[in-house]
């Protein structure tokens, strides 16, 4: 086995759902026919996942109850909730005008806006900055930083810009073994929460960002994000929301 040190938020926002609990919540909860705000949300509602994610982790963790909610969501403060609960919460921030646009998704500074006029309601001295930092090594220890805070970080892989067609960053699993296994190829336009760090021993291997997407666990490289960034995207559209003190 290789040997390697993992950075992680322990344990994740985990969701109830039938006889197992998801790593994070998913858009894929919504049926396609149920109308077409639930089909809008199954095809596009992955930035809206990401920040509701973030808002649970931010209540549970601070035992904060959003405005009109029921203070049931803090259960026992062991970042675990039913789907019922989890589907509540996600028509919740529906409700409070987070947008979503057919066919487009959401826009990552309408959801950086949304999320600190949410914590600016609760009177968090914290806010939610975007940071497109074209630096790996910089980008690296920032979402670090965050993750040893005690916070996930809304990461962004941005649409094909540069170079149009199907390439776009792999996910992958991990075994028990700590093998790598392909599972989604040349994901792109999509928001995803950064809730760990993999680093190897061995520095040719790639440090990899463990991340929470559809409900699951996956890995994506550093080396693989970057790339794509180059050559297919740009950094203004990549890159990742942090919580950091109000200036």
């Amino acid at each position: 086995m290789t040997e390697k040190s993992i950075l992680s938020l322990a344990p994740y926002l985990r969701i109830k759902n039938s006889d197992r609990c998801s790593f994070g919540g998913s858009q894929t909860w919504f049926e396609k026919k149920d109308g077409f705000f639930d089909r809008t949300r199954h095809n596009g509602g992955c930035g809206l996942v990401a920040v509701c994610d973030f808002m649970l982790w931010y209540c549970l963790k601070n035992r904060l109850v959003p405005k009109n909610f029921p203070p049931s969501i803090l259960n026992d403060g062991d970042y675990v909730l039913e789907k019922s609960e989890y589907l509540e919460f996600l028509r919740y921030v529906s409700r409070h005008g987070y947008p979503i646009l057919p066919k487009f998704g959401s826009f990552s500074f309408s959801m950086a806006a949304f999320i600190n006029r949410f914590l600016a309601s609760v009177n968090s001295t914290k806010r939610i900055k975007f940071l497109w930092q074209n630096n790996p090594k910089k980008r690296l220890l920032l979402a670090e930083e965050s993750i040893r805070n005690g916070y996930p970080v809304l990461f962004i892989i941005g649409p094909r810009v540069l170079s149009p067609g199907k390439r776009g960053v792999n996910f992958y699993r991990m075994d028990a073994d700590g093998k790598l296994h392909l599972s989604h190829r040349n994901v792109s336009g999509h928001f995803v929460m950064l809730t760990g760090i993999c680093r190897y021993q061995d520095l040719k291997k790639p440090v990899l960002f463990e991340i929470s997407s559809w409900g699951e666990k996956y890995y994506i490289s550093s080396e693989e994000y970057t790339e794509y960034i180059h050559r297919c995207s740009m950094p203004a559209v990549c890159g990742m929301f942090t919580l950091q003190e109000k200036s």
